[in-house]
């Protein structure tokens, strides 16, 4: 057996090929033109530029390629019949494929890909995560895919080692609008948490910001005193914000509301009026207007990139 033959796939490598694909990492594959003419126009436009036959290939035409040996494979394998499609995992191989799938225009190995996004409302069941989801369909200019999928990847951390390399690979466009959205519902909670203690402020304000009527609903109905602790309530304003910095979109209502069930929440709900000697503030369990008030800000906040 020739050097020639020793580098050729077995899964290709079929006599009556009268085409040769070598991977950049050296691995050739015996294919069949007309295969590759009828599932992409920029391999027919590749085939029919003339070449001069490689030294010592007697085998006609190589086409090199810049995708390795795998990418080759994988391509190859959803474009020939009765053959599997290759597993959509891991994130890094899915990548490389979509990419080199785009590039060649092979439209079963893009739809296939496509298709684990959709319908819009699910989330494909899938190893890698979210942020790699929204990386791949915003890699390959899937608008919509990326806007929904955006609401699941929650405030980056650049100083994370796997997803320094996801974001890394992202076009700086797609990862600002990522940025953006998380800046936007932090500003808007901030402004918030400022709570708008005159029931006759404009609309405008009171849309914005957390009433004092309605997060001190006992309280409010039976004494005027709003002089509640400032300390307390930053400490609170950092407890929230801290929530959702580490929260999606999608999960944040839930979280943020969820920490008002903490116990260590307790010194919120122990402070007492100087004026009345009552609770300010009353736990959730009792009345659940603060969490509700909350609830009303959070439902509002930026769900998705613009």
């Amino acid at each position: 057996m020739s050097d020639w033959e020793l580098d050729l796939h077995p899964s290709y490598c079929d006599s009556d090929a009268d085409i040769t694909l070598e991977s950049s990492d050296g691995v050739r594959f015996r294919v069949h033109s007309l295969i590759l003419r009828l599932s992409s126009e920029v391999f027919a436009g590749m085939i029919a530029i003339p070449r001069v036959p490689s030294h010592g290939s007697t085998k006609g035409d190589i086409v090199h390629l810049t995708e390795k040996s795998d990418i080759t494979l994988a391509l190859l394998d959803s474009i020939y019949p009765r053959r599997s499609p290759p597993q959509l995992e891991p994130f890094s191989f899915v990548l490389r494929l979509a990419t080199a799938a785009d590039k060649y225009d092979i439209f079963d190995v893009t739809s296939r890909i496509r298709g684990l996004f959709v319908p819009r409302g699910s989330l494909p069941n899938l190893s890698w995560g979210k942020l790699e989801q929204y990386a791949l369909a915003s890699s390959l200019g899937w608008a919509e895919e990326a806007r929904y999928l955006s609401r699941f990847v929650p405030p980056l951390n650049t100083e994370d080692p796997e997803q320094r390399s996801v974001l890394e690979s992202m076009d700086v466009k797609w990862l600002l609008k990522l940025i953006s959205l998380h800046r936007r519902r932090r500003d808007t909670m901030i402004r918030a948490l400022s709570i708008s203690y005159d029931r006759n402020a404009s609309d405008e304000i009171r849309d914005h910001h957390l009433r004092w009527e309605y997060i001190s609903t006992i309280h409010a109905s039976s004494c005027r005193s709003q002089a509640h602790s400032k300390s307390i309530w930053s400490a609170i304003k950092f407890l929230v914000l801290s929530e959702l910095d580490h929260s999606s979109a999608d999960t944040a209502t839930r979280n943020v509301t969820k920490l008002f069930s903490d116990r260590r929440l307790q010194f919120l709900w122990d402070e007492k009026c100087s004026k009345c000697s009552e609770s300010f503030f009353t736990e959730p369990i009792t009345d659940s207007s603060f969490v509700a008030e909350l609830l009303r800000i959070l439902i509002h906040l930026p769900k998705e990139i613009d």
